[in-house]
């Protein structure tokens, strides 16, 4: 080959490598992968907040009216003191659901005493000339429509009397009902929030180990399963938003403690039926003993269902029971709430507390993130039969996350603000009964210098080393993460 053609093939081989070098750089190994362009400027972090809505931190049970127990306690002195009510309230709560106001005078009670207190109340009225009454007489919406329209005048003259304290939130207009309620159930809220259109309308819908019965009434030998009791309650109720109970924490015959196996199918159906009607959704998480389920003894009993439940994009957490109830233990082994019976706190009191701080810390951050989707990280060759359920309708990737590794299992929920950027709820899935912390280390697009991590109550700007940031989880711990 003489010199010309040496020179001719020696600059295509350099061309060749250097466009073999901007090919690698491109994506396919190099330095600078494509991104998802999430990043954005770690110096100028954006800064989110709300001032419309905190997030709901809810108390069933609560201080009790005198004579409202059970048997043996049906006699008990009157709880309902604005003593009382400010330790439930200095836990946290500022949300009250009433279960045992039986008369006026209680509910007005309960709503002097939360108002005294700060605390928003959702009244359950017993009274026939009030919504739970007369929705529990089912049929069909015009039969239940009718029946608003005749009590029309006295249900308003009692409803405009709770009206006057700023305390009274809304109604808790049934809970647990079964489908052959919805057409009921929509005909009040409709009727309700033609007079009360700024109050709330609250149902609270059973979890998914309801029986056939519970959950379709009379219609349950016609197949339905349970995602049809949730969409039929949202389709034909078409509510301002949906809230169910599901507790996880049991304890076999052999007192050994295991975690209810569809806890993460049941968040996932409401959180993509709130996703699609873009309403909030709340839960009722365990926090006393009651037949087969254990109280709380750790701080990661607690927390590992409240961040949990937030991974799936709940917004409102609800606690049973606050007040152990006043029934005799021996009736349905109901034990140690997050008062005793006489109002004296129990362990439960600071595990509830010492979580709702952490999630008061970050309230705002959090409100202005939407759920979006899902991801499951498994660490064990053993597979986690949790994730079993769900584990089909997880997201392919994560906007602008490249790898996952951990040393246990985890569920991380993502969440997109206003501008489509994302948010990720990163949460230790192993069991809190096992107390095992979790090594995480999350790798970002080559474009993502640093994150925002909100863990434990605190906020802080974490400086990626090669796009990866690392996070310790504790048992039952969750952590909101900002790519920047």
């Amino acid at each position: 080959m003489n010199k010309e053609k040496r020179k001719h093939w020696g600059k295509r081989i350099m061309a060749a490598l250097l466009a073999l070098g901007l090919f690698a750089a491109a994506g396919c190994g190099g330095g600078t992968a494509e991104t998802d362009g999430i990043a954005r400027d770690p110096d100028n972090p954006p800064e989110y907040s709300t001032t419309d809505r905190n997030f709901r931190l809810a108390a069933w049970s609560l201080p009790p009216n005198a004579g409202t127990g059970y048997g043996d306690l049906a006699n008990n002195p009157d709880y309902a003191t604005v003593e009382n009510w400010q330790t439930m309230a200095d836990a946290g709560f500022n949300y009250a659901l009433p279960t045992s106001d039986y008369t006026d005078e209680h509910i007005f009670n309960t709503l002097e005493k939360a108002e005294a207190t700060g605390v928003k109340v959702l009244v359950r009225d017993y009274n026939n000339f009030g919504i739970q009454q007369t929705v529990a007489q089912g049929g069909s919406y015009a039969e239940a429509r009718a029946r608003f329209e005749e009590k029309s005048d006295q249900i308003r003259a009692r409803y405009d009397k709770f009206a006057e304290y700023e305390s009274f939130a809304g109604i808790i207009a049934y809970d647990e009902p079964n489908s052959t309620m919805f057409e009921a159930i929509a005909a009040g809220q409709d009727w309700f929030l033609k007079y009360y259109p700024e109050y709330e309308y609250y149902v609270n819908l059973l979890p998914n180990y309801a029986t056939p019965q519970q959950l379709f009434g009379t219609d349950s030998n016609k197949g339905y399963t349970y995602a049809d009791h949730v969409k039929m309650f949202v389709d034909e109720v078409n509510p301002q938003l949906i809230s169910y109970d599901h507790y996880a924490l049991m304890r076999d015959a052999f007192d050994v403690k295991y975690l209810l196996e569809d806890f993460l199918y049941n968040l996932y159906l409401f959180a993509v039926q709130a996703k699609e009607k873009d309403i909030p959704f709340y839960i009722f998480l365990q926090t006393m003993g009651f037949y087969d389920n254990v109280p709380l003894e750790t701080y990661a009993d607690f927390a590992w269902q409240a961040y949990t439940s937030m991974a799936f994009g709940v917004t409102g957490i609800q606690c049973f029971c606050y007040w152990t109830l006043l029934e005799e233990e021996e009736l349905n082994n109901v034990r140690d709430g997050m008062v005793d019976r006489d109002g004296t706190k129990l362990p439960a009191y600071d595990i509830v507390k010492s979580v709702f701080d952490e999630i008061k810390s970050f309230e705002e951050v959090f409100l202005s993130f939407k759920w979006d989707t899902f991801k499951l990280y498994e660490a064990s060759l053993v597979s986690n039969s949790m994730f079993g359920f769900i584990r089909n309708n997880q997201a392919e990737k994560l906007l602008g996350v490249q790898d996952v590794e951990t040393d246990q299992d985890l569920v991380v929920g993502q969440f997109l603000d206003k501008d489509g950027f994302p948010g990720f709820m990163v949460v230790n899935q192993s069991s809190p009964f096992d107390l095992e912390e979790a090594s995480v280390t999350m790798t970002f697009d080559s474009d993502v210098t640093a994150a925002l991590v909100y863990a434990k109550g605190k906020e802080k700007l974490v400086r990626l080393d090669d796009h990866k940031l690392t996070l310790d989880l504790g048992s039952g711990e969750g952590n909101f993460v900002i790519p920047l």
